[in-house]
C-alpha cells in the first residue's frame, strides 16, 4: 500500500503541473480523491480533486474561457442558422461560459437574453419565434412561418371543421392555447383559443341554443308529441301547455275525437296527419258514415281512378302503398 503523501508533497505536484498560477492557501489535503480548495486569480475559488489537480486539471471556468468563441465566429454561424433574422450588434464582447447575452428579434421587434452557444446550435431564443416553431400541423412544426402563414393555416383548417359559419377577418393566430377573435354571423364576435375551436367548439351562443334544441327535442319525444308540430307551434307563440298538448287544436277544431288502434285524436283530420294512411281524410270519412269502423277505415286502399280507359297506378307518397298496375281497354 503506497504511503499517503503530505500536504508539503501534494502542493509540490501541484506547483509542478500549474506552476504559480493558482493559490493553494486554503488546501486542506486528506487524500488523492478529497476534493480541495483551490484559489483561481480569475474566477476565485473551486473544488477538484487532487488527484485530477495534479495532472493538469484546473479551473473549469478558465478552459471554457479559452474555448469561448470569438463574437466573428458567433455571429457567422448564428447566420448559418438563422439568416438575418436576428441582430447581434446589443454586445460587443462574448459574454463568460454559461451567461447569456442579449439578442434582438428584428421580425418581432423583441429583445431576449439567451446563451450563445445555444443559439448558434439553433435554438431560437425569442419567444414569439418559438410559438411559430412549435404552432401549426405537423408540416409546419420546427419551421419558421409568417403570422399570415398561421392564420392561413388556423383558418383553413376551421373552415373544415365548421364551413363558413364563422368570420376569421379579426383572428390574430398567437398560440394553439391563446384565444382569438372570431365572428358568428347570428349572435357577433367572441374569443376562442385554435385548439377548442378545431375540435368542433360552436360560438358559445349557438351552443346554448342548440342544447335547449336539443332538449325541446326530447321533451316531445318523452310526452309523444310530434316534434315539428310542436315547433311550429313554439314559433307560433303559444303557451308551453298548448306546445305540448296533444288534443290542443287551434281555432276550437277540437270537437268529433275519434279513437282509432286504441288511441284517440281531437278530429279526423289529427288523426289523418299522424297516421299517413292511403287515403283522404274525406274518403275516411265517408266511410266511416258508411258503417266502416275506423281502423279498417284507415287501412283500406281507395279505387283506382279512371281517366281515357287507363287505371293508373295509385301510391301514397308517405306510405309507399300502391295498387297493382293494371290496364282497361274498352
Amino acid at each position: 500500500m503506497p504511503k499517503r503523501k503530505t500536504h508539503s508533497e501534494i502542493i509540490a505536484e501541484f506547483f509542478d503541473a500549474h506552476g504559480d498560477y493558482y493559490d493553494y492557501s486554503e488546501v486542506v489535503y486528506i487524500n488523492s480523491t478529497t476534493k480541495v480548495k483551490v484559489i483561481c486569480p480569475v474566477h476565485g475559488e473551486f473544488q477538484i480533486a487532487p488527484g485530477h489537480h495534479k495532472t493538469g486539471v484546473g479551473c473549469s471556468k478558465c478552459y471554457f474561457d479559452s474555448q469561448r468563441t470569438s463574437k466573428k465566429e458567433f455571429v457567422k454561424r448564428s447566420r448559418d442558422k438563422f439568416g438575418s433574422r436576428y441582430d447581434y450588434s446589443l454586445f460587443e464582447e462574448m459574454p463568460p461560459f454559461g451567461e447569456k447575452t442579449k439578442i434582438r428579434c428584428l421580425e418581432h421587434d423583441e429583445v431576449f437574453l439567451q446563451e450563445p452557444r445555444n443559439h448558434m446550435q439553433g435554438h431560437a431564443g425569442c419567444p414569439k419565434c418559438r410559438s411559430n416553431i412549435l404552432s401549426g400541423g405537423g408540416s409546419q412544426v420546427g419551421k419558421f412561418t409568417s403570422q399570415l402563414d398561421l392564420n392561413d393555416a388556423f383558418i383553413e383548417k376551421a373552415k373544415k371543421v365548421h364551413g363558413n359559419t364563422y368570420d376569421y377577418s379579426e383572428y390574430f393566430y398567437e398560440s394553439s392555447s391563446k384565444p382569438g377573435k372570431i365572428i358568428c354571423s347570428i349572435h357577433g364576435e367572441f374569443y376562442q383559443s385554435p385548439s377548442n375551436h378545431l375540435k368542433g367548439t360552436q360560438c358559445p351562443d349557438c351552443s346554448i341554443e342548440k342544447k335547449k334544441e336539443q332538449t325541446f327535442k326530447r321533451q316531445c319525444k318523452e310526452i309523444g308529441v310530434d316534434y315539428y308540430r310542436a315547433l311550429k307551434r313554439r314559433q307560433a307563440g303559444m303557451s308551453e301547455e298548448q306546445i305540448f298538448n296533444k288534443d290542443y287544436i287551434r281555432n276550437g277544431r277540437a270537437i268529433n275525437k275519434i279513437k282509432v288502434f286504441n288511441e284517440v285524436y281531437p278530429n279526423i283530420e289529427e288523426a289523418v296527419r299522424q297516421l299517413k294512411p292511403p287515403a283522404s281524410s274525406a274518403t275516411i270519412s265517408r266511410w266511416i258514415e258508411d258503417g266502416i269502423s275506423p281502423e279498417e277505415a284507415f287501412e283500406r286502399i281507395p279505387n283506382p281512378g279512371y281517366a281515357d280507359g287507363i287505371i293508373y297506378l295509385i301510391k301514397n307518397i308517405p306510405t309507399q302503398l300502391s295498387m297493382s298496375d293494371l290496364r282497361y281497354k274498352h
